[in-house]
């Protein structure tokens, strides 16, 4: 690097604008005016509730990984919880189409589709 080039360089820095502290300090006042302690007030219980319902919440959850169950019936006389499946798993024929490439008569591979049946199990639900 060329010394003038410094020397420039040197000169533009040190005379860069800089504002008095006299209107930072106003221009800092005006666009930001300080936070009043009412709206602190207000957001306070806003704060206590959105805590109170998480620790309610994760205080539930915690009940029903311990065991608890499920908080609102589905037991049986005997308390034990009882899930019914009423679907089947059934046999069905699905017609599938299988790929394959073939030559044409001049030469040039082409591709055909074979078709077949086959069975496939199905899960039903009524």
């Amino acid at each position: 690097m060329d010394p003038r080039d410094e020397l420039i360089e040197e000169s533009l820095r040190a005379s860069q604008p800089r504002p008095s502290p006299e209107f930072t300090h106003g221009l800092e006042q005006r666009l930001l005016p300080p936070v009043s302690p009412t709206i602190r007030s207000r957001r306070r219980p806003l704060l206590v509730g959105g805590l109170g319902a998480a620790g309610l919440a994760s205080a539930l959850l915690g009940i029903q990984l311990i065991g608890g169950g499920p908080p609102l019936g589905g037991k049986d006389r005997d308390g034990a919880v009882r899930a019914t499946d009423d679907c089947r798993t059934v046999t069905v024929m699905r017609r599938e189409r299988i790929p394959r490439i073939a030559r044409s008569d001049d030469g040039t591979p082409r591709v055909v589709y074979r078709y077949r049946v086959r069975p496939r199990q199905v899960k039903r639900c009524p």
